[in-house]
């Protein structure tokens, strides 16, 4: 293998031959070493002849996610790109992947930070010679709001003060906000201008996580009200146990996301810490920062939720009232003694793994059945709205076929039925099948 990395706790590394697509993964507790492979770049992807060159890799810290940058050839076109991967390989999935980016300037070669889930790269755009004293490097980090890797600007050592001899190569945070440089027993740093724009929210979680983090779930979704009751329309900030205690014990961090401010009136957030162990300093802090017209220094701060200790577990509702958060669609005109059935999903990163249908209790016809979803339906909210008969017992199944449910290891999804105007059935945690019974049982 040509590049390796390791993951901050040593349980994962991965192993990769930069000049082939060609990954390897290995558990290091159980010496488990797992094979498959990143995709070639969507530009290139019909070329047969086309080759790839893997520039850096970064795997996060439980290794659920990873990160690179390729540089790719052919029909006398070359392109670098940047690429974030869902990792199923660990558990005996395809790699997804979820997001990619042109790198729309040259370099000389790339950094991950040290840590972190493979969202932002420092880029080495100009390295110093005799003639020019300086080096210019520029940092991509992911946007969660559009899925892309956007340009965050550039900094030349010039502008820090930093006239070593030799080139110099900065370090960078996990998610691109910052860059430190080296110099002698101290570390200069540049903030990376603000992320979000005139037309985008700032979300923040600060958060104080005590001796057990693994234990701690916590969302920050957008939702819709559909009769009433709440529906995932898309996910925003998520953590489903994914602080592990040997990195994240007792340490303070702050998660962000940009969000358009279209998203930014209807969501709902929930926090819940399973430990038992409540401390004193230990919660969080969670609040949007939505700019008043074009001026961005001009802001609204709303505080959506604060709290400490064994008050932490709650959930929060905003929009509940708002008319424009009702999601409610126009009623389905249906026959005789048949009733409108609503059936609302929003589904993990492996789609292609769940099936449903509906049948009648009592006959054992099956009335509806899903489709058969592909991976582009991954992480999108479904709504289905048919006809059913009220006269009898109707079952639903749904079933995912790698037995994990569709919540929450894998991305968070959840499924909500409505029959004739009220939630019948709501779930999205099971192993390889669950079952509702609704109408006249």
């Amino acid at each position: 293998s040509d590049i390796v990395d390791i993951t901050t706790n040593g349980e994962f590394i991965v192993f990769v031959n930069k000049t082939s697509t060609d990954i390897s993964f290995l558990e290091t507790a159980n010496s488990q070493i797992t094979q498959g492979s990143i995709a070639v770049p969507t530009e290139f992807s019909s070329n047969p002849n086309a080759t790839v060159e893997v520039k850096g890799i970064q795997l996060s810290d439980l290794a659920k996610y990873f990160g690179c940058v390729v540089t790719v050839s052919g029909s006398g076109s070359t392109k670098s790109f940047l690429q974030y991967y869902f990792n199923g390989l660990l558990h005996g999935r395809p790699a997804r992947r979820i997001a990619e980016s042109v790198v729309p300037f040259p370099f000389h070669y790339v950094s991950y930070p040290s840590k972190g889930p493979g969202i932002a790269v420092v880029f080495a755009e100009w390295i110093r010679t005799n003639e020019t004293k300086s080096d210019l490097f520029r940092v991509m980090a992911l946007n969660p709001a559009t899925m892309r890797f956007e340009d965050q600007g550039q900094i030349s050592t010039n502008e820090v003060d930093f006239d070593l001899v030799t080139p110099s190569r900065p370090s960078i945070i996990y998610n691109g906000g910052t860059v430190g440089f080296g110099k002698a027993k101290t570390t200069e740093f540049f903030g990376i201008r603000n992320q979000c724009n005139a037309s985008q929210t700032k979300l923040r979680a600060p958060l104080e996580l005590h001796n057990y983090p693994s234990k701690i779930v916590w969302g920050f979704n957008e939702m819709r009200m559909i009769h009433g009751s709440v529906v995932t329309k898309d996910v925003l900030l998520e953590c489903h146990n994914c602080y592990d205690n040997a990195n994240f014990e007792d340490t303070a961090i702050t998660e962000q996301r940009c969000i358009p401010l279209s998203q930014s009136n209807c969501f709902h957030f929930y926090y819940a810490d399973s430990s038992g162990t409540y401390e004193k300093k230990a919660g969080y802090d969670i609040f949007t920062i939505k700019p008043n017209g074009t001026d961005i220094t001009n802001v609204t701060v709303d505080v959506i939720a604060t709290a400490r200790s064994n008050k932490v577990n709650k959930t929060v509702m905003v929009g509940g009232d708002d008319p424009i958060c009702d999601g409610t669609p126009a009623a389905q005109q249906c026959p005789g003694s048949e009733k409108e059935f609503l059936l609302s999903f929003y589904f993990d990163h492996y789609p292609e793994e769940t099936l449903w249908q509906v049948r009648n209790n009592m006959t054992g016809i099956t009335l509806l059945q899903s489709p058969g979803y592909n991976p582009s339906n991954g992480a999108k909210h479904l709504l289905i709205q048919e006809c059913l008969p009220s006269n009898t017992c109707l079952q639903f199944n749904i079933l995912d076929n790698f037995g994990d449910g569709i919540c929450c290891d894998k991305g968070y999804g959840e499924y909500v039925g409505f029959f004739n105007g009220s939630e019948v059935f709501r779930g999205g945690e099971f192993g390889l099948i669950e079952t509702h019974y609704f109408g006249t049982c």
